[in-house]
């Protein structure tokens, strides 16, 4: 059981992480008039997702 409650949080942290990213990008274009910003929030989500899973998955294994 403790085992699925730290693979769910795994799951939470990565579309947490997408989400934030693609947020805060999506109100930088509206703030600054421009369409491309909200791909780089988008990419640095998904890269500190990524980052997050391999962390807890170091964890996991020790």
């Amino acid at each position: 059981m403790r085992a699925f409650g730290a693979l769910a949080g795994v799951g939470f942290a990565f579309v947490l992480s997408i989400a934030i990213g693609f947020a805060g990008g999506y109100l930088l274009d509206r703030w600054l008039g421009t369409h491309w910003i909200w791909i780089v929030g988008f990419l640095f989500g998904v890269a500190a997702a990524v980052l997050n899973i391999f962390r807890m998955a170091n964890r996991f294994i020790k």
